[in-house]
């Protein structure tokens, strides 16, 4: 049996038990499909019935399925200006492109993915943008990352513009954060209330954070660690900042006097004078340089802006195999993502009968709740597995 024989024999066995997962409105959106055996891409599809979809797939069997974000009066027609746009889906698109960093594994960088997925709805879609959580859904791509649509009558109508100002509020993109920064009458920095929504909370929070990392790695006797922390925020006078993140300041607390180190003050709670003990504009300025770097890594929103900014995207359909992996592309739940294991979730169990593949190198992988060490040369895993593998070009059938 051939690679594309089996690839194909299993994705037309999927399609052929399952029916697709319809959108809504599912008429008036555009598809499109890449096949296995020719370059492009076939598009300027409708479908009026699940089951005309479900036929396409079963007789087609493409590798990848996609359909508009967009909704058309007439989504046949060829040319875009001819479709009659009539809204579209707001849609974010988190890939571990644009978030993983350094080498990991393929279930390390979905989980980070993942976590990055929570962190736009928990911290900016719901609370800063006020998108209501029953309009949220989420999809596993079935890859390497996630989408997360928003169908809410208030984002259909927005335009490109409107769109990447999201973007641009999410990731933090042209952000001046030190205009958060206020000053009183006497040239005193403030900082923001840590109750304080939008931003200005997120900042307050963040300069908590940093302290209390810089504060436990100090406790740890990792001062390497904290310049290096210093170093990657392009600060430039690290050992002035050092000496006085960790001065020592007496003050009074409830009626008696205290001793405590600079960054102890920095990430307590309630203080909004607290910058001040660093002792100058520049030390200040140069800590809120570390706050910055902090924000961008750990706080900012990751998402792809062409995906949210495109009123015609193609987005992956729901229900589908991705053509690079043999998993399903899943649609979740808000509620659904915290217990979501994709290498469980998304692979079709009923592949599950062993065959044998040759493998091009050591490969580790936990999929099914089994952990699989395979080593280079032949071996005999589960038709899930196997369908993973050569799809990532690791292995041959």
């Amino acid at each position: 049996m051939g690679k594309n024989d089996f690839v194909i024999r299993k994705f037309q066995e999927y399609y052929r038990d399952n029916n697709p997962v319809l959108p809504p409105r599912f008429s008036s959106r555009e598809y499109g499909f890449m096949s296995f055996d020719r370059e492009g891409m076939i598009r300027h599809i409708k479908f009026n019935s699940e089951g005309d979809l479900k036929r396409f797939l079963v007789e087609n069997i493409p590798a990848h399925s996609y359909y508009s974000s967009a909704y058309y009066r007439y989504p046949e027609r060829q040319r875009m200006e001819e479709k009659e746009w009539l809204g579209a889906d707001l849609i974010f698109d988190l890939d571990a492109d644009h978030i993983v960093k350094g080498s990991v594994s393929y279930e390390e960088m979905l989980d980070i993915v993942k976590a990055g997925v929570k962190r736009i709805i928990d911290d900016y879609l719901i609370p800063d943008l006020g998108i209501d959580p029953r309009n949220i859904s989420i999809v596993f791509s079935g890859g390497r990352g996630y989408h997360i649509h928003v169908r809410q009558g208030n984002v259909y109508n927005l335009g490109s513009d409107e769109r990447r100002e999201i973007v641009n509020y999410i990731t933090g993109e042209n952000a001046n954060f030190n205009s958060f920064i206020k000053r009183d009458t006497e040239g005193n920095f403030i900082v923001p209330d840590e109750e304080d929504p939008g931003w200005y909370g997120k900042i307050s929070k963040a300069i908590i954070n940093v302290s209390k990392k810089i504060l436990y790695l100090y406790e740890k006797g990792d001062t390497r660690a904290i310049d290096e922390m210093m170093k990657s925020s392009n600060v430039k006078n690290r050992r002035r900042l050092m000496n006085a993140l960790f001065s020592e300041k007496k003050l009074f607390s409830e009626g008696s006097q205290v001793t405590k180190k600079v960054v102890e003050i920095l990430a307590e709670k309630g203080n909004r004078r607290k910058l001040n003990y660093l002792g100058d504009e520049e030390l200040i300025l140069q800590f809120l340089d570390i706050v910055k770097n902090y924000i961008s890594d750990e706080v900012a929103g990751k998402t792809d802006e062409p995906v949210t900014t495109d009123v015609h995207r193609l987005i992956r359909l729901p229900g589908t195999l991705h053509g690079k992996t043999g998993l399903i592309v899943k649609p979740l739940k808000i509620d659904e993502i915290d217990n979501f294991n994709p290498l469980e979730d998304a692979v079709y169990s009923r592949f599950s009968k062993n065959v044998k593949i040759n493998l091009s190198k050591n490969f580790s992988i936990k999929m099914m709740g089994e952990r699989y060490d395979l080593n280079e040369g032949e071996q005999e895993v589960p038709e899930f597995l196997a369908l993973f593998l050569v799809l990532r070009n690791i292995a041959d059938i």
